[in-house]
């Protein structure tokens, strides 16, 4: 009896059928990402594919479509990546996800999400004014990149899985206090 070969598709087979159609006729797929990643890099932001495409990428979850493309941005700030929003006429900034942790805009009507790592030892994000702190584990930006893509860590990816709720928690606190309010509910209102 002849063995037989089992073919072990590569991150872009797995996932080249997911991808959900954005209203311009494209496809939140493999060549939005890398358009996306590739234009803020050429804009001098070092970003790294996070979420859902990254995870899929790493092979930490079965192909799906995507409504969005997130992103972590490592920085001091959100400067290169506001002065980038405001020059590029086609990334359209989702100004109610601006967040002290967060910037959004859409690109051929697909959300992007980019999240502010902060670089240290280890890396960090305030969420929400500091609701919530990620710690990054030191390998979140240190694996090789996977599809010519650089995606953050397997680490990093579980780390935040596990810290969701958190996030979720930290923003409805944060919807509570209404628009223009940073801190905790005061007696007063």
């Amino acid at each position: 009896m002849k063995a037989s070969r089992t073919h072990v598709p590569s991150p872009e087979d797995r996932i080249a059928s997911a991808g959900a159609a954005s209203g311009d006729g494209r496809q939140n797929d493999l060549h939005l990402v890398r358009e996306v990643l590739g234009v803020l890099r050429e804009a001098g932001l070092h970003v790294w594919l996070f979420g859902g495409w990254a995870e899929e990428l790493r092979g930490m979850r079965a192909p799906s479509a995507h409504t969005d493309i997130d992103i972590l941005l490592r920085g001091a700030a959100f400067e290169l990546l506001d002065a980038f929003l405001a020059e590029r006429s086609e990334a359209v900034e989702i100004r109610e996800k601006r967040f002290s942790h967060k910037r959004a805009f859409v690109w051929h009507d697909v959300r992007v999400e980019i999240v502010l790592v902060r670089p240290g030892s280890p890396g960090t994000s305030d969420i929400f004014d500091g609701r919530v702190v990620i710690e990054w584990p030191p390998d979140t930006f240190a694996e090789p990149s996977v599809a010519g893509m650089p995606a953050c860590s397997r680490g990093a990816l579980a780390l935040y899985r596990d810290r969701h709720d958190l996030v979720v928690t930290a923003y409805a606190a944060h919807r509570a206090l209404g628009p223009h309010r940073t801190g905790p509910p005061t007696r007063d209102g």
